[in-house]
This record gives C-alpha cells, sequence and structure tokens, in this order.
C-alpha cells in the first residue's frame, strides 16, 4: 500500500504580507493544497492520503474534497508545533488508519 502525506501546518512565514498561509491561496479557482491533493488522487499508485493542517482549515479543504468528489480514502491529522511533530502526526494517523 502506498501512502501520500501532505503537510500543510505551516503559515507562510516567510511571506509577510498575507492573511492565511500560502497553502490556501487560489490559483485558477482552486486552493493551492487543492492542487497537490488531487494530484495525489489521481496517481494510481497512491492507496491512501493523509493531510496535516491546522483544525481552522480542515472544514474547508474537506468542502473542496467533496465538492470535487474525489473518491479516495483520504484522512486527517492535526499540525503540530513543529515540522517533525507535524510528520509524527501524519503518521500516526497513517498506522491506525491506512
Amino acid at each position: 500500500m502506498n501512502i501520500a502525506i501532505i503537510l500543510s501546518g505551516g503559515i507562510g512565514s516567510r511571506i509577510n504580507s498575507i492573511s492565511i498561509p500560502k497553502q490556501y491561496f487560489e490559483v485558477d479557482g482552486k486552493m493551492i493544497i487543492e492542487h497537490s491533493i488531487i494530484k495525489f488522487i489521481q496517481n494510481k499508485n497512491i492507496d491512501c492520503l493523509v493531510i496535516v493542517c491546522a483544525e481552522e482549515w480542515k472544514g474547508k479543504i474537506e468542502e473542496r474534497i467533496k465538492k470535487r468528489n474525489l473518491a479516495k480514502k483520504i484522512f486527517f491529522a492535526n499540525q503540530g508545533a513543529s515540522r517533525q511533530e507535524s510528520v509524527r502526526n501524519g503518521m500516526r494517523v497513517v498506522a491506525e488508519q491506512c
């Protein structure tokens, strides 16, 4: 089984002039993270997808996934205080769900 983890818990701190994290900017009518999700879902080699994100963005991402009717196992993990902790949270969901 091949599992992809998308880490999207960052705040985009290197872009000082924005009010939302860069992964949630819209490009061509889709959030940047949405472009990534679609590519992983379309990849026949990926069986399961785990999205690590801030709780405040989870509902918005779920809404976009449902809107596009993406059919694959998609799970969510909470972001951590650091990238390493976010990876650990994502791996924990992999162990539990996939």
